[in-house]
Formats: C-alpha cells, sequence, structure tokens
C-alpha cells in the first residue's frame, strides 16, 4: 500500500536520527588536541556511520519487503542525483 507522505515522513525521522548521531558523536569525543584531530575527526566519523548502520538496518527490518525495495530505489535515485550535481559544481 502506498501513502503519498510516506517518503517524507521517512526522510524526516531518517535526518533527526543523523543529527542525533553527529552530536552523540562530537559529545563523546575528546577533539581538543590539534595534533590528533583528523583522527579524531575520522574516529567520529566511523562510529557515526556505524550508529546511522545499525539503526538503518533496524527500520529496515520493520518495512514491508515493498517499502524496503521503495526506500532502496529512492536511495540510489538520490545518490545518481547528487553525483551529477556534483560532478557540475566541479566541471564549472
Amino acid at each position: 500500500m502506498y501513502y503519498p507522505f510516506f517518503r517524507l515522513f521517512l526522510a524526516i525521522i531518517l535526518l533527526f536520527n543523523i543529527g542525533a548521531l553527529s552530536s552523540q558523536a562530537v559529545a563523546s569525543s575528546n577533539c581538543s588536541d590539534n595534533k590528533n584531530s583528523l583522527t579524531c575527526v575520522k574516529q567520529q566519523w566511523q562510529q557515526a556511520d556505524a550508529a546511522l548502520n545499525q539503526h538503518y538496518q533496524q527500520l529496515m527490518k520493520k518495512l514491508p519487503k515493498a517499502t524496503q525495495r521503495a526506500l532502496r530505489l529512492s536511495q540510489r535515485n538520490w545518490i545518481r542525483f547528487r553525483d551529477a550535481q556534483c560532478q557540475r559544481t566541479t566541471t564549472n
């Protein structure tokens, strides 16, 4: 069954979760030392990425198969759009 605002609702939920995850990663780190800042940022990114992947897998388990397929298709389309936008931006 298709709900017109389901994609918007799902996107909003994911955005709020991403914001919370990145805030947790920054709050839990100690990056006051400039010498190790690149290493620290890399660790923060890895922690946030792992948490995001975990939440994504939990969400996917709760969704019906048709919705999972629609979400994956939507994400792949967004990635193509993003890459095309980046390409246009860097070539101009």
